[in-house]
């Protein structure tokens, strides 16, 4: 049996957001940015500059650390308690012990079929893997 996960992501296609199997709106642009910077750095302590960086770049505007909060505490209320989206000494960090993306998923399902020796089976894995991109 495997693990239930609160928070799935889906990026083989157009992000999409489900958190406790419900379908949720992952905002606009910088707050879908902001989200894939945090789920690709999953588990890592990112300064609040590195991450005003990362969704604005280097010319970011005067107002960029406040529009970040306000992103960082929108994503908290659209993912729960289950993302654990926290801020430590001017650090976030989001926790990915409760989120699977289907890049995960797809990644897990081709190396399981690589291991088959039976050609039907293999298919079938790689068909569930490819069946994953939307």
């Amino acid at each position: 049996m495997g693990t239930e996960y609160t928070i799935s992501l889906r990026f083989l296609g157009p992000l999409e957001v489900v958190v406790n199997g419900e379908l949720v709106h992952p905002g606009g642009p910088k707050q879908r940015a902001l989200l894939c910077y945090l789920v690709v750095h999953a588990g890592e302590p990112l300064s609040l500059g590195g991450v005003v960086e990362a969704v604005w770049g280097v010319d970011a505007p005067d107002g960029a650390v406040r529009s970040l909060r306000t992103y960082i505490s929108n994503l908290r209320k659209l993912l729960g308690s289950a993302a654990d989206l926290h801020g430590l000494q001017g650090t976030y960090r989001l926790d990915p012990r409760s989120m699977e993306t289907d890049v995960e998923v797809f990644r897990r399902t081709v190396a399981e079929a690589a291991g088959v020796d039976d050609p039907e089976q293999r298919r079938s894995l790689l068909s569930d893997a490819l069946d994953l991109w939307r």
